[in-house]
C-alpha cells in the first residue's frame, strides 16, 4: 500500500494561526512542548482559541480559505466543516479535534495521538553539526503502519502527517482543498 506525506499550501492559502500567548497560558508550556511529541490527549484543556489565517510573507491578503490545512509546520490539521464531515469517521479513532473559532467559522485541529516508527533500514536523516536538519530517505514497515489511516512519526521530528490511500481517497473524490499528498515522504529541510 501506499502511503503519502500531508503538505498544506500554505503559500496560496495563507497560515492558520492561534494567539500563542493564550494557548501557552491554558495550556502551560511543558504540555504545549509535548503537544505532538506524544500521543496524550489535551482536549481537557483546550479553549476555543480564536484563529486567523495570515497571508505568506509579503503577498496580499487570501481570500480562500482551505478545507484542509495545517497549524505551523507540524503534525496537526486543521478542517474547516465541510472535511470535517467527511473525515470525522475516519479520523477519529487516531486522534481528538480541537474547537477553533477562525475569522467567522468553525474549524477543527486534529490532534493526531497516533505515532509510528520508521522503518531505519530504509530512512536515513541528514544531519548538521550533530542536529537533525532533514530527512534523506523515510519509509515505513507496511506491518507498522497497516490500518492506521493517519499518523506521525518521531523519526522526521513529528514534522509532518502521513495518510494512506483511504484518506487520499477521501480529499480527492470530496474536492477538499488546501493540501498536496507527497509519494516523497522525506523533507528536507525540516520545516
Amino acid at each position: 500500500m501506499t502511503y503519502y506525506r500531508i503538505k498544506a499550501d500554505k503559500d496560496t492559502y495563507g497560515w492558520f494561526e492561534l494567539d500563542m500567548d493564550k494557548v501557552l497560558r491554558a495550556l502551560g508550556r511543558k504540555t504545549f512542548s509535548n503537544f505532538t511529541k506524544t500521543d496524550a490527549s489535551i482536549i481537557d484543556k483546550w479553549e476555543d482559541f480564536d484563529a486567523r489565517f495570515d497571508p505568506p510573507d509579503g503577498e496580499v491578503v487570501v481570500s480562500a480559505r482551505p478545507d484542509i490545512t495545517s497549524w505551523g509546520s507540524t503534525c496537526r490539521l486543521v478542517l474547516n466543516e465541510k472535511a470535517f464531515g467527511v473525515l470525522k469517521r475516519l479520523l477519529s479513532p487516531y486522534g481528538e479535534f480541537l474547537i477553533t473559532p477562525c475569522e467567522g467559522q468553525r474549524y477543527r485541529i486534529f490532534n493526531c495521538r497516533t505515532t509510528k516508527p520508521a522503518d531505519e533500514s530504509k530512512s536515513q536523516k541528514e544531519m548538521m553539526n550533530g542536529l537533525q536538519t532533514g530527512l534523506i530517505n523515510l519509509d515505513f514497515d507496511p506491518t507498522d503502519i497497516a490500518g492506521a489511516p493517519v499518523f506521525k512519526t518521531d523519526y522526521d521530528l513529528f514534522g509532518s502527517l502521513y495518510c494512506d490511500e483511504q484518506f487520499k481517497s477521501l480529499v480527492e473524490e470530496n474536492s477538499l482543498t488546501g493540501i498536496t499528498l507527497r509519494e516523497d515522504l522525506a523533507t528536507s529541510p525540516l520545516l
